[in-house]
């Protein structure tokens, strides 16, 4: 949508006059205190261990984000038992501004369910395409699969994202930069933050651009930003230090695993950032927040694994599970491999399911009995888990290389050449040879400062990590800016990639 059509369209709803029928949802006991946000929990300052083995959350019977969540939080500002930042903060690249409090928004989830219920006649068990809570994988491996979630799923099991991967307060300011087709824009710019009663931050502009942005942190009172690897190399290669960041706490990224490069930043770097990622690992500065890689596992499900303060720092491992989720290393048949075996990352479904998992794969039963083995939920990603169960990323199980006998994970090298000056991004995948099957190949995007410079030299110092280096004007991604690997493996393989 347009910035000034974006603008028009939030402003012709709070003009709106506030008058609500009797249409509104019926209250529907939910089991008590199932759903609130811990106000004395401090997610800076807590203890893995404890939290471990403690933690536990349980669907209630009924369960209405609108109304246990969004309206709880309203209730809250209008007792004034909640700061003065609002709900959600909208800006755009025109230097227009909007604000709207939780009882503005509560106000208007209360109008779009008088629409429905009363001129669209809706009823109990009708299906509704505009609000039934279906999302699509992001399709990096072959076809997006349509996942179906409950309304607890991601509206309640995402209060784990907001305290242990987040780590959000109703005192913060969150800034995803994520488009609305991508789950990570529930996961950071909807669900989580919202349970945390934090602030939405949404800058609407067509583009990226690194200069706005670090512009925009220096300026807003934004505590927490998160955006895709990329960015922040981006971001990396300006002058940060003529910038203050004086409200920024947390940089988080998603979508693809941080580079070392990224995570290790110089201090320059780390006055902007400390970056949490989606395959996750965490490094305190005293300049700044954290510097945060997390695992997801996708749309299917809400935060598994991270890096936390608490526990000692991995840099390159995804950290440990996040509590109330039990995350293991498991083989094909769903049996527990012991450390230093590389396996499937598993999460266990018995004999309890956690909250945040997805339902099922719409129409694909062959798909769910492939992902549910055992007692487990296989994320499609392959893993090993050291001796203090700290969990080391490979890559997705079907981007693993077999060369010679050798199993090798793309991210390995894709991070070592990122350390390259030289290397916007890269993408590694099998390529095929007579002799070894298949071997490691190398897609590389330059930056700006390399673009003209004598390739055959760059290839010579890149061969350091991988002997076949293509470069690419671009690398092929989905519409939430993952890498499409599977596309350029079968360029390599004369296959036909699926729609």
């Amino acid at each position: 949508m347009p910035p000034g059509m974006a603008l028009t369209h939030l402003r012709s709803l709070q003009s709106i006059p506030r008058r609500i029928t009797t249409y509104w949802l019926p209250r529907r006991q939910a089991t008590p205190n199932c759903h609130a946000y811990s106000t004395t929990f401090d997610p800076r300052n807590w203890d893995y261990e404890i939290e471990k083995k403690s933690y536990s959350l349980i669907a209630p019977q009924y369960y209405n984000f609108a109304r246990d969540v969004i309206d709880s939080w309203a209730q809250k500002e209008k007792a004034g038992l909640r700061g003065d930042n609002p709900a959600l903060w909208w800006i755009n690249d025109k230097g227009q501004e909007l604000k709207w409090s939780y009882q503005e928004v509560a106000y208007q989830s209360k109008l779009v369910a008088n629409v429905l219920m009363g001129p669209c006649g809706l009823k109990p068990n009708d299906i509704v395409i505009v609000v039934l809570p279906l999302f699509f994988t992001s399709g990096t491996t072959g076809a997006p699969k349509m996942t179906e979630h409950t309304h607890s799923s991601y509206g309640l099991g995402h209060i784990i994202t907001a305290k242990y991967f987040l780590s959000l307060q109703p005192s913060d300011v969150m800034w995803n930069l994520s488009d609305t087709g991508w789950a990570k824009c529930a996961w950071s710019s909807l669900f989580a933050p919202w349970i945390a009663g934090a602030t939405v931050f949404v800058q609407d502009s067509p583009r990226f651009d690194p200069h706005d942005a670090v512009k925009i942190l220096s300026q807003f009172p934004v505590t927490h930003f998160c955006a895709p690897p990329t960015a922040f190399r981006f971001l990396m290669k300006l002058r940060l230090a003529d910038y203050r960041f004086t409200s920024l706490y947390h940089c988080l990224s998603a979508g693809e695993p941080v580079p070392i490069n990224v995570f290790c930043a110089p201090p320059t770097a780390v006055r902007l950032m400390q970056v949490e990622h989606e395959f996750s690992m965490v490094r305190k500065s005293v300049q700044a927040g954290f510097l945060r890689h997390a695992v997801s596992g996708g749309e299917p499900v809400t935060f598994l694994c991270g890096t936390y303060n608490s526990i000692k720092q991995k840099p390159g491992s995804m950290g440990k599970a996040a509590p109330g989720v039990n995350v293991q290393v498991v083989d094909d048949h769903g049996v527990i491999l012991p450390p230093g075996k590389e396996g499937n990352i598993g999460v266990r479904v018995k004999p309890q399911r956690p909250v945040g998992l997805f339902s099922r794969y719409i129409d694909d039963e062959s798909r769910m009995k492939s992902v549910f083995v055992g007692d487990f939920y296989l994320t499609g990603d392959r893993a090993v888990v050291d001796e203090e169960g700290y969990i080391w990323f490979v890559g997705r199980a079907d981007d693993v290389i077999l060369s010679s006998g050798y199993r090798i994970g793309p991210f390995e090298v894709e991070s070592a050449l990122l350390e390259h000056p030289a290397v916007l991004e890269s993408a590694v995948v099998s390529s095929p040879d007579q002799t070894r099957g298949e071997v490691v190949k190398a897609f590389v995007t330059l930056t700006e400062d390399y673009k003209d410079s004598n390739r055959e030299a760059l290839v010579t110092e890149l061969q350091e990590h991988t002997k076949n280096i293509q470069f690419v004007d671009t690398l092929p991604k989905t519409v939430s800016g993952k890498i499409r690997r599977v596309e350029l493996r079968n360029m390599e393989w004369g296959r036909k990639t699926a729609d």
